[in-house]
């Protein structure tokens, strides 16, 4: 089955979940996922590279696979079944490789804590994935965001979580952080 490699674009909390958006490495599409609130967390901590002072259960998985030698080879988004995305985890021990399935969001925080790539299968993308040039065109129906009122803004924010158009409403966030962050 073909694979396509990820990378992550964005992530941003919502309610008590985090929306993951994943992009194809070389390509278009992005894969949004909903994902648990302390996945989200785990996640977010090690892509800004804050430590804990004691290990969290990923620390500890990862501690794991070290003192037995497998070395995680990569994690890949196998299926998606009523929103719900699969995943597993290859690992390799001494040339061997084994499969351990797992959720998507523990996959992927694994994956970022061993530096191993994130894949997910090309039926899943087809599933799931938005293409970009769709969202590019409804922006340019828009106007600037930065013309745009920061109260009609937190309202464009909660209309586009509730469209599920998670890759507009991460630009909306952005922005009304920009100006936060200017008027503090």
């Amino acid at each position: 089955m073909k694979k396509i490699e990820l990378e992550i674009v964005n992530l941003f909390p919502y309610q008590l979940y985090f929306h993951l958006i994943l992009k194809e490495k070389y390509g278009t599409r992005r894969l949004p996922i909903l994902i648990g609130g302390f996945e989200g967390r785990v996640i977010s901590w090690t892509i800004e590279g804050i430590q804990m002072d004691r290990p969290l259960t990923h620390d500890l998985m990862v501690s794991i696979l070290d003192a037995f030698d497998i070395v995680v080879k990569e994690a890949v988004i196998t299926k998606i079944e009523n929103s719900i995305f699969y995943a597993e985890l290859v690992l390799e021990k001494g040339g061997a490789i084994i499969k351990v399935d797992s959720r998507a969001s523990d996959a992927i925080a694994i994956a970022l804590k061993t530096n191993a790539p994130i894949y997910a299968y090309e039926e899943v993308m087809k599933q799931a994935a938005i293409e970009i040039t769709v969202i590019e065109k409804e922006h340019k129906k828009e106007k600037s965001l930065e013309d745009i009122p920061l109260n009609e803004l937190e309202e464009m924010l909660q209309k586009a979580i509730e469209e599920e158009n998670y890759e507009y409403a991460s630009l909306i966030r952005d922005e009304i952080r920009r100006r936060k962050n200017m008027n503090s």
